[in-house]
């Protein structure tokens, strides 16, 4: 009998499973944390579309500057094409 590593055992049971979409957005989030600012906050990742939350405009319009490469390096660190779009939203700091 063969083991496999715990990673490529979730990967096989999330492909079959409900909670695939909620796994791949926790993954998502892991790559996303590895490359963005602390007052940046993913929001939700839902058919390819990250939303991202910022403290501000400016900080939002730092995040459209940066989307191309951010998105680049959070597909690569995934191993495909899995964010296609980046959205960013002001959220208030309470």
């Amino acid at each position: 009998m063969a083991f496999e590593q715990v990673g490529q055992s979730l990967d096989h049971f999330t492909r079959r499973s409900p909670i695939r979409s909620a796994a791949l957005a926790l993954k998502v989030e892991q790559e996303f944390q590895k490359h963005l600012p602390d007052w940046a906050k993913m929001i939700s990742f839902r058919e390819g579309r990250l939303l991202i939350g910022t403290p501000s405009p400016a900080h939002s319009q730092e995040i459209f500057l940066q989307s191309r490469e951010l998105k680049r390096k959070i597909n690569e660190g995934l191993g495909g094409k899995v964010v296609e779009e980046i959205k960013y939203r002001v959220v208030s700091s309470e």
